[in-house]
């Protein structure tokens, strides 16, 4: 009878081991930005389904702390990404040694990524990986990993690299190879996959959106209560196109209480003197990185983004789970999370970004019923956890 048991018992245990599948997830940098805090969400939602997550990142950083916390197993080491800033130039002498530049770090990267696929190769966590999954477009050594390992790839569009002058180092064509050996290419909205396969012609492609949770609060703040607050959240840069957002705010009129709180990392001594020659300081407030975003969020009266080309809008949504309003660029995927008067606001000039943000100043009966729609908008798109499912059984397809 207890050798039965035993058995009953063992069988037990292996058949739970073999249902359980190992993924090995590569994310391209360390800190915690937009595409790592997607990521850590879809990490988390897949918690629920018989999946044991690996993560495989460059170097140490802020990313490797988060993923210590939610309990996820790591691995780190110095890879090569082939994409790098190209400057563009009619110059044919310049256009030649700075192309040859590019293709001989490029040729290195690739040496350097062979070195390191093989020690990948042999870390204990790698055993059993049943699937590789790349977390960003501009990164191919997924590709080559799961092709030593003979195991199916997914590849995630996260960002449109070239709308930010990024480009291969090998040449478009080198990528779109690259990029054809993936099993399937997911995509994070419907204006990236349209953006991205105007570049590359790919067959396997499928539009999943990225589940996002709400910012949790780490600690409450109060900001000044009789300012109407305005919030622009994201790195300091010319992508996130915080000049629009000071420029908007000289054109209010100056009896209107407002300030606009500037939320994010990077260099604002260009900002700062753009403020100083808008004579708009009183109206300003730089916050820098923050870890309490959340915070922010609950803080503020309204939220805009001027993204120009945004592949999601990361802060689109998060603002919409805080029951903020949002005011949008008509561009990009934002537009396509925006109903225009119904769950938010669009605009296409600085201008009309100005008049948005007076209208909801003066109208927060409609600024609060259109941020209740944004809400229900954004909890049954990002949510609701459909995407953390439909991610989950793309996988098990493929496997």
């Amino acid at each position: 009878m207890l050798k039965v048991i035993l058995k009953i018992h063992l069988f037990s245990s292996l058949t739970i081991q073999q249902l359980i599948v190992k993924v090995l997830f590569i994310t391209h940098y360390s800190e915690l930005y937009g595409a790592n805090k997607s990521l850590l969400d879809l990490l988390v939602g897949l918690k629920q389904f018989p999946l044991e997550p690996i993560v495989l990142l460059p170097h140490e950083g802020e990313m490797c702390h988060k993923l210590d916390e939610i309990g996820v197993k790591r691995i780190v080491y110095s890879f090569k990404n082939p994409f790098v800033y190209r400057w563009r130039s009619k110059n044919k002498l310049f256009k030649f040694f700075h192309d040859g530049r590019f293709l001989i770090l490029g040729i290195y990267n690739q040496i350097i990524n062979c070195i390191i696929i093989k020690k990948i190769k042999c870390h204990k966590y790698i055993s059993d990986i049943s699937l590789i999954y790349s977390n960003a477009s501009v990164m191919t050594i997924g590709e080559d990993l799961s092709k030593k390992l003979k195991v199916p790839h997914i590849h995630q569009i996260r960002e449109l690299a070239t709308k930010l002058s990024l480009l291969p180092s090998l040449g478009l064509k080198w990528y779109e190879r690259k990029i054809k050996n993936s099993e399937l290419i997911i995509f994070n909205s419907c204006f990236t996959q349209k953006q991205f396969t105007s570049n590359y012609i790919l067959s396997n492609t499928l539009v999943i959106y990225n589940e996002i949770r709400k910012p949790e609060i780490v600690q409450p703040i109060i900001l000044e209560k009789n300012h109407f607050k305005i919030g622009i959240f994201g790195y300091l840069s010319s992508q996130k196109n915080q000049i629009e957002a000071l420029t908007a705010t000289s054109l209010i009129d100056k009896s209107k209480d407002i300030k606009l709180y500037l939320v994010g990392g990077g260099s604002s001594e260009k900002l700062i003197d753009y403020v100083d020659s808008l004579s708009i300081n009183n109206r300003v407030q730089f916050v820098g990185y923050t870890n309490n975003i959340g915070a922010y969020y609950d803080e503020m009266d309204i939220v805009i983004v001027c993204s120009k080309n945004e592949a999601l809008g990361r802060v689109t949504v998060e603002a919409m789970l805080s029951s903020k309003c949002v005011i949008g660029k008509n561009s990009g995927a934002t537009a396509e999370i925006i109903d225009h008067n119904v769950n938010g606001l669009l605009y296409n000039t600085v201008y009309e970004l100005a008049h948005n943000i007076e209208f909801l100043y003066e109208n927060p009966t409609k600024r609060h019923e259109m941020a209740e729609n944004g809400y229900k908008n954004a909890v049954t798109k990002f949510a609701s956890g459909s995407s953390i499912k439909s991610i989950y059984n793309e996988i098990i397809k493929l496997i």
